[in-house]
């Protein structure tokens, strides 16, 4: 039977390049620079943008420089420029180590095919999340965030099924997400592939199917016209 990981990865988002959110109080000159900056520019990645989000670290010292170096990151992404997304994002996590920032320099390594080094910084932000996660909304979900994420990139770098924590970030996102359609087709590819649970699998490519995965949809049509004729569902 052909291994359904290398199917329903493809499309899948790694990360949400996201930019870092300003730290709790009133309002700063960062803030004022950051939010002017955001509505003049948007998602440009033009060389007037890329001037202009470096001309922020002048209002944004120290730790908050997070911000304007993660917008210059955002640039360097949309252009696809990938050697100086990364050095920007690294740049950001040395201002202020950020569970997002590494999500997000673990998607561009990945983008650009460095698939270790985005499992490595994954797991980093990963243990991060875990550390300040209290309880809160926003923290429990950088969590969720990077555990569902470290677990792609072990899919992506063809896991087997010697990691049972795999399953564990997908479950776990998927509780907490029980809508979000890429998950349900990826637990159904862990049930199927790594315990050998056909029935289950397939309820769960269903449910991916139901929820708008066209790529599980696809998968329900192969099982369902007898395909995969071979495979015997699980015996009590």
């Amino acid at each position: 039977m052909t291994r359904r990981w290398t199917g329903c990865v493809a499309g899948v988002a790694l990360a949400a390049i996201a930019h870092a959110a300003p730290a709790r109080g009133a309002a700063s000159p960062c803030d004022d620079v950051i939010h002017a900056f955001d509505a003049k520019y948007g998602e440009r990645t033009d060389d007037e943008s890329l001037a202009a989000a470096r001309a922020l670290t002048v209002s944004c010292p120290g730790a908050s420089a997070v911000r304007p170096i993660s917008r210059v990151a955002m640039i360097f992404y949309g252009r696809r420029d990938y050697p100086q997304a990364i050095a920007a994002f690294e740049e950001a996590i040395r201002a202020r180590p950020d569970p997002r920032m590494y999500m997000s320099l673990c998607g561009v390594y990945s983008e650009a095919g460095r698939k270790v080094e985005a499992l490595e910084t994954c797991r980093a932000g990963l243990k991060l999340a875990k550390a300040r996660d209290d309880g809160t909304p926003a923290r429990h979900q950088d969590l969720l965030d990077l555990g569902f994420n470290t677990a792609l990139v072990r899919v992506r770098l063809r896991a087997d099924c010697d990691d049972p924590t795999v399953y564990q970030m997908f479950d776990a996102y998927r509780q907490a997400h029980p809508e979000h359609a890429s998950v349900h087709e990826l637990l159904g590819a862990w049930v199927w592939d790594c315990e050998d649970d056909f029935e289950r699998g397939l309820a769960l490519y269903k449910k991916a199917c139901a929820l708008g995965q066209p790529s599980a949809c696809e998968q329900v049509k192969y099982t369902e016209a007898c395909v995969c004729q071979d495979r015997k569902p699980r015996e009590e």
